[in-house]
């Protein structure tokens, strides 16, 4: 995600470790997500892996094939699979896929997932000589009683009933610095954390999930906002999601305060909102005759939409 850190620039919110380290990403991280952070757990790769073969391997429901030259050299099958810390830290890594981040974000969370039930299976009397075993491998703001403490608590909780959900919004790539950004969907975020706060499911409807091949209609991509580059950063994105996007430009004047997806007719209408439901941002609205445009949905950048630096 993209954040203005304490040296005035704009960076990837990971780069808070760089400049300030722990406790700078900590806090970075709370400020973003609207979300207190109590304690910090953390790892590296190597840590990860021996933390993994320490605990005798995890097992993981896959549920894509997993080859990736880039993230190691072993490749997984689908299924259910017993994995050693080699192998998991691969799947951690893998990025090759059709919906590449959130096939992998799923895939760190079912790593977590396993892991939480494997430590909360350790029994009382082996739990001290297993917070030894991966005291090298792992750190935290926790004594060994607090840890303890929390595994027992834990004991008995169903985790197939422990919802893992990505914070909702979109990918851009920098017209400038060529890095790509993830900007967050702010409405669907406050959204999810009242079903969290209200201990409700806060996986999004199935009703905004919709059917519609991104390939199968044409956009045109206009800035309302009067966002430097904003139209072809937008049109980028678009199509980094398979989007038809046949035209860019500027809107006749800068005056548009929301972003508008906007469609020709009816036939459209669910074609713009998988448009809104890909950016996580804007609101699809028919033309009525009131914009020019020859494609099938026209986006309108306005000011709510945030830039890349």
């Amino acid at each position: 995600a993209q954040v203005s850190l304490s040296d005035g620039n704009a960076h990837r919110i990971a780069d808070a470790q760089l400049l300030g380290g722990d406790e700078y990403l900590v806090s970075t991280v709370a400020s973003f997500t609207g979300v207190n952070v109590s304690h910090l757990i953390k790892t590296d790769a190597e840590g990860l892996e021996s933390l993994v073969d320490y605990l005798g391997g995890l097992t993981v429901d896959i549920g894509q094939e997993v080859d990736d030259p880039n993230a190691g050299d072993t490749y997984i099958p689908a299924g259910t699979q017993t994995l050693d810390g080699k192998t998991v830290l691969t799947l951690c890594r893998a990025l090759n896929f059709a919906e590449g981040d959130e096939t992998r974000a799923e895939n760190q969370q079912k790593v977590v997932l396993a892991l939480a039930e494997k430590l909360l299976q350790t029994n009382a009397f082996s739990i001290i000589p297993t917070l030894d075993a991966i005291a090298g491998t792992v750190r935290t703001d926790y004594s060994a009683s607090d840890a303890m403490g929390l595994i027992d608590s834990l004991r008995g909780v169903d985790l197939s009933r422990v919802h893992a959900v990505r914070m909702p919004g979109y990918a851009l790539t920098s017209s400038t610095t060529g890095a790509e950004y993830f900007i967050a969907s702010e409405d669907e975020w406050a959204a999810m954390l009242e079903a969290i706060e209200a201990g409700e499911d806060p996986t999004p409807a199935d009703e905004t999930a919709l059917s519609v091949d991104p390939a199968s209609f044409k956009i045109t991509v206009r800035n309302g906002s009067g966002i430097t580059g904003g139209a072809q950063q937008m049109a980028d994105s678009l199509a980094e999601g398979g989007f038809q996007v046949t035209e860019t430009g500027n809107a006749d004047q800068y005056v548009y305060n929301e972003t508008l997806v906007v469609y020709q007719d009816d036939a459209y209408k669910e074609a713009a909102e998988s448009v809104v439901k890909y950016l996580g941002t804007g609101r699809a609205v028919p033309s009525n005759g009131f914009y020019a445009f020859e494609t099938d949905v026209l986006v309108m950048l306005g000011k709510d939409w945030q830039p890349l630096n």
